[in-house]
């Protein structure tokens, strides 16, 4: 990913579609723009009012003829100057910060929002690092580079066409000189920036090759140690950090550069302009003293502002690939949509219609559904199944016999590629995603904790449940006592992904926070097959009350927990091969009947080692 994203300067150029769409979001705040462009604008006017002030001053006080009848005005004009001017930068300042942090914080939020729309495919075909650097470092120097940049142009370009305006005005022998030197400062500039641009990528490169050699000898040191290998690694990693040192000093040699050759090309123009222009006010020749100085004052202020635009031209190109990253995430689509009819009717996953959510029985028909993931072999083919309101379906089969896809289908993480899927005779493409999700409950095999207390991981099955009803679903599945005894009780905060908790005490709340949900069907994707057998008991127990009345899906790993269900399905290459109670499969001495005897003698054997 980082040989992708670190393209070849020579290749990369400003793609102003991408920015377009980048400044389309940025200019949400317009009203912050317009403002600090006025302030831009009031403060370049202040300078030029400064100069004006200046040649007055040289004109009346410090001519031959002095004239000191305004001097109080003039003293008084000067602090009101600077007083305005202070406040314009200040007001430019503030506004310009705020803009930093809101345009950092308003890329975040619009890509995090289109990230919540996306389907689950998404996210199997993209890194979890990849999608935070996004979304931390990428949008955070976009915003950045995005309100800077924008303030820098306008202020830069406000300068220069002052600058220039007066200079021919003055001047406009002279102010050819000056138009001469500008291109050929901005190719010096340019092409400087353009190598330290280059020599900064070579370095980041060599760095990344550094931090992989620190990483890998600390996650492999064990190994380096049991193969005497710390010689040959200490070999590498000084090669390695030999490179990134060359590479480091050449880009701060370009970096140190670029302003002396910069003041040189300025000082040779200004050199030419002294000469000329001051043969001129020898001579009294079209240009007075004053005349010169308010020339030489608005030339010299042109520096600035061409180095800055040449800046800010290899900053954009160094930000461009951050900006097509996170445009690539704000403009993906989903594959998963609702209808506009749907949508118009029950509303969308940030703004779903309760009211016109109908009642769930719970019959499903899985119609002739073909399903096969991108670029992959086909998982279901001709898939048929019918389930009845209130049945537990267990499901069993080989890894990667499609078993967890049926149940990813059922949630609409994806949708089939051919056939349908009714629930209570309707095909539930015909209701939201939010609809259908807010009526299952799903427990996985590991599941998902928030970095939050007990209470609050519970409440996300039903963020509008009272106490009483967080107390009522543990005490179902008898684990109130364990996780009430907790330092701080169900305020106790879990950790990064439920890290202070076993992996039980993890199951255990995400069976209570599926029983607050109070759903009408609920799939169980192998959410016993990794718990001790104290756990799983009380699991057993919360899962008989959970499945009550319910139409249940039971992915499941170890076969004693499915006897009870009312139908279990044998799943082989994506087809059901066998069907039918726990009796039934017995007695037909089939592939079922081979898995559970397997796994009865496998249990026996661990129990007489113990």
């Amino acid at each position: 990913m980082f040989e992708d994203d670190e393209k070849n300067l020579k290749d990369t150029k400003i793609e102003v579609k991408i920015w377009k769409k980048i400044i389309g979001i940025a200019f949400k705040r317009k009203r912050e723009f317009i403002l600090i462009i006025s302030c831009m604008i009031f403060c370049s006017l202040c300078g030029m009012v400064a100069v004006l002030l200046d040649s007055y001053a040289l004109k009346n006080f410090f001519s031959e003829e002095t004239n000191f009848s305004y001097v109080i005005i003039f003293i008084i004009g000067y602090i009101l100057v600077g007083i305005i001017n202070f406040i314009f930068v200040y007001i430019f300042l503030k506004n310009a910060c705020n803009m930093d942090a809101i345009l950092g914080q308003e890329i975040k939020t619009t890509a995090f929002k289109n990230l919540q729309n996306l389907s689950y495919s998404y996210f199997d075909k993209t890194k979890a690092g990849w999608i935070m650097a996004r979304l931390t470092s990428d949008s955070g120097q976009l915003g950045s580079i995005l309100s800077w940049s924008i303030v820098d142009i306008g202020w830069c370009v406000t300068d220069i066409l002052v600058c220039f305006i007066i200079t021919f005005i003055i001047n406009y022998k002279l102010a050819l000189i000056v138009l001469i030197a500008v291109p050929l400062m901005v190719m010096i500039a340019y092409y400087l920036n353009k190598r330290v641009l280059e020599a900064h990528r070579d370095s980041r490169k060599a760095n990344s090759e550094v931090t992989a050699k620190f990483s890998e000898s600390f996650l492999g040191s064990k190994t380096i140690k049991t193969l005497n290998l710390e010689k040959h690694f200490e070999e590498v990693f000084t090669s390695t950090a030999v490179i990134l040192r060359k590479k480091a000093i050449t880009a701060i040699f370009f970096s140190s550069i670029l302003w002396p050759f910069m003041t040189f090309t300025m000082y040779i123009a200004l050199g030419f302009i002294y000469g000329f222009g001051g043969n001129m006010v020898i001579l009294g020749q079209e240009l007075t003293a004053v005349q010169f100085y308010i020339f030489m004052t608005f030339t010299m202020r042109l520096y600035d502002p061409i180095t800055i635009i040449t800046n800010v031209y290899v900053e954009l190109k160094k930000a461009q690939a951050s900006a097509e990253r996170v445009i690539s995430i704000i403009e993906e689509k989903s594959d998963v949509t609702d209808s506009v009819e749907v949508e118009k009717k029950y509303g969308n996953i940030f703004e779903q219609h309760y009211e016109n959510f109908e009642e769930i029985k719970g019959d499903i028909i899985f119609e002739n559904v073909d399903f096969r993931y991108e670029k992959g072999e086909q998982v279901l083919e001709k898939f048929n199944l019918s389930v009845k309101a209130g049945e537990t379906i267990a499901i069993v089969g080989a890894t990667g016999a499609g078993k967890t896809t049926i149940v990813n289908l059922l949630m609409r993480f994806y949708e089939p590629t051919s056939g349908r899927i009714l629930i209570d005779g309707v095909d539930y493409k015909e209701r939201s995603l939010g609809y259908l999700r807010t009526n299952i409950g799903y427990i996985a095999q590991t599941p998902y904790l928030f970095n939050d207390t007990i209470r609050n991981n519970i409440l996300y099955g039903d963020l509008g449940a009272s106490e009483e009803d967080v107390i009522n679903s543990l005490e179902i599945i008898k684990a109130y006592e364990r996780f009430s005894k907790f330092e701080s009780g169900l305020d106790f905060k879990v950790g990064e992904q439920g890290n202070k908790l076993s992996l039980g005490e993890k199951q255990l709340l995400a069976f209570s926070r599926a029983l607050i949900k109070k759903p009408k069907i609920v799939i169980l994707d192998e959410a016993t097959s990794s718990v001790d057998t104290e756990t799983e008991r009380l699991v057993q127990e919360g899962l008989h009350y959970l499945t009550k009345g319910k139409t249940s899906f039971v992915i499941a790993h170890r076969l004693s927990t499915i006897i009870a269900s009312d139908k279990i399905l044998v799943i082989e290459n994506g087809k059901i091969i066998e069907v039918g109670s726990h009796d039934d499969l017995i007695k037909k001495e089939g592939h079922y009947y081979q898995l559970y005897n397997s796994q009865f003698i496998s249990d026996k054997m661990e129990e007489g080692v113990r």
